[in-house]
């Protein structure tokens, strides 16, 4: 019953959302209009590892740190090896989050042109990008997946689908890795050879339980989206983890396009909580707030990312002040400037801060989170059986772009999800311009035990 509560509650940080590239960090704990909760907040990586983790001298990757001109490219080392066959399968083709698709295919380009120039592509091998759009129906996914197979890929990487029941079973089934950043389905979270690098929704809930209980909140109300999928987690997960860290907590559920929460916001004030958070898309979110303005609320105030817009920015950014926040991506550090090189050089009309261009963040994310493991790569064959076994024994892989926060795919991060390789997320407090400062890694793994 554990899985099957936590199986609802999973979704993905900084991709798929229907952000323009001018909007801030699409958070990877968002639900979607739709029943599945979309996390856009996506995973990055920090400081490559030790030497001593490194490859061999012949495939190791150059530094990220810059060379000695200060170049945050690094020196080249361009991947001369026999290509290798990489998937990634977007929502493309959709009139809903095509675009969005978009943005995360140019950033997981940008990211293989850079590896193969600059980091040997995987273990030396040149890394081919095999992209596919699977139009968010079922038979697109089917169709995506079986392309996945047919081409030979080593392995299948996204930021977050809503199709994994229909692609996870087709792609694994061959033997090939199905890797999300954050995943949604049963199949993607229980069956194996499957890799969810972060927790999603799922991490978004015990990072918030944990941050209550370190700051003595008592009470803490949820206004949810109501779509089974998030409040079903919300439920049943929150309950799990607020409990464990000992903060009452309450679900207020609310219906997708209610333009005045006013009401609902009344509730968990005269409820007696001390803090109130909001889980929705923008749209929700704008309802939200603009209902915590005008009652001038003082509770302290949860947000997840896809809250934050330039609309929101400007029209309630008095809101969003000191509204806590969780997130996979840092502010600044080696690879904030990695990635701004990189999108400098291989990609056109890209914002360098990727809370701003978070779409392409995510597709960059998608590969340099494949990337970093092979920093532990110490095979001859670069194949998916390698990467499923390279994956199941990598330890403490840096999330690219986060600061600090790694993955590791023992089954120990979410014990009742063992595909789960990551409950680990930025807390941080926004300013009026939706920037997170001061932001504090957090682990709630302890949280979901039983």
């Amino acid at each position: 019953a554990a899985v099957a509560a936590l199986v609802l509650a999973a979704c993905g940080d900084d991709d798929d959302d229907t952000a323009s590239t001018d909007a801030p960090a699409a958070g990877t704990d968002a639900p979607a209009a739709t029943d599945a909760p979309s996390e856009t907040d996506a995973p990055e990586a920090t400081d490559a590892p030790s030497d001593t983790d490194a490859p061999s001298d012949t495939d190791a990757p150059a530094e990220t740190d810059g060379d000695a001109g200060g170049d945050p490219l690094g020196t080249p080392n361009p991947a001369t090896g026999e290509p290798v066959k990489l998937g990634l399968i977007t929502e493309g083709g959709s009139d809903a989050i095509g675009g969005q698709s978009q943005l995360t295919e140019t950033g997981a380009q940008a990211a293989v042109d850079y590896l193969n120039e600059y980091r040997g592509g995987f273990a030396g091998h040149e890394i081919e990008l095999i992209i596919c759009g699977n139009q968010a129906t079922p038979a697109g996914a089917a169709d995506c997946a079986n392309q996945m197979v047919e081409d030979d890929v080593i392995a299948v990487t996204m930021p977050f689908t809503g199709y994994g029941s229909v692609q996870s079973p087709i792609i694994t089934g061959a033997g090939i890795p199905n890797i999300d950043l954050s995943a949604s389905s049963q199949e993607e979270l229980t069956q194996p050879n499957n890799f969810a690098l972060t927790g999603g929704y799922v991490a978004t809930l015990g990072a918030w339980a944990q941050y209550a209980a370190d700051e003595g909140f008592t009470k803490f109300s949820h206004i949810v989206i109501d779509v089974p999928s998030a409040t079903n987690a919300a439920r049943d997960v929150g309950g799990l983890v607020f409990g464990n860290a000992g903060v009452d907590y309450e679900v207020i559920p609310v219906a997708p396009g209610t333009p005045d929460m006013t009401p609902q916001v009344q509730t968990a004030i005269s409820g007696g909580a001390d803090a109130i958070a909001v889980t929705g898309d923008v749209t929700f979110c704008t309802s939200y707030m603009q209902a915590y303005k005008t009652l001038a609320v003082d509770l302290q105030n949860f947000v997840i990312s896809p809250c934050i817009s330039p609309e929101t920015i400007s029209s309630l950014g008095d809101v969003l002040a000191g509204s806590v926040l969780t997130t996979l991506t840092s502010a600044e550090g080696d690879d904030i400037e990695l990635y701004a090189a990189m999108v400098e050089e291989y990609a056109d009309d890209v914002d360098p801060n990727p809370s701003i261009s978070a779409g392409v963040f995510s597709g960059v994310t998608s590969v340099m989170d494949v990337a970093a493991a092979f920093e532990q790569f110490e095979g001859d064959t670069v194949d998916a059986a390698a990467v499923i076994e390279l994956l199941k024994s990598a330890v403490d892989v840096p999330l690219f772009g986060s600061g600090g926060l790694t993955y590791t795919c023992d089954g120990t991060a979410i014990p009742s999800l063992a595909n789960v390789c990551s409950a680990q997320y930025n807390i941080g407090i926004l300013g009026p311009d939706g920037i997170p400062t001061d932001l504090t890694p957090v682990d709630p793994s302890d949280l979901f035990a039983t």
